[in-house]
């Protein structure tokens, strides 16, 4: 496998990872005594505003790695239809 495909698997998981972790924080934002979780495992106060970033940023990171992935995809089309 490329290593730019790899790439972009790796920032879909870590994207996807990352929009479930925000997910969950904002769906106990009413949860009495709840503390969000970061990414690296350590505990913050929990707000909206923090919650929504994170669903934002890391909507937008799957997205580049899909989007990366497709000119991968080109890429390998056009370098097979120059060697056909």
């Amino acid at each position: 496998m490329s290593s730019s495909i790899s790439s972009a698997l790796s920032l879909l998981r870590d994207s996807s990872n990352r929009f479930d972790l925000a997910a969950s924080n904002l769906a106990n934002i009413n949860t009495p005594d709840y503390q969000a979780v970061r990414e690296d495992g350590k505990l913050e106060s929990n707000d909206i505003a923090t919650g929504m970033v994170e669903t934002i940023v890391s909507s937008g990171a799957y997205r580049m790695g899909v989007k990366m992935l497709e000119i991968e995809d080109q890429t390998i089309r056009s370098l097979i239809d120059i060697r056909a």
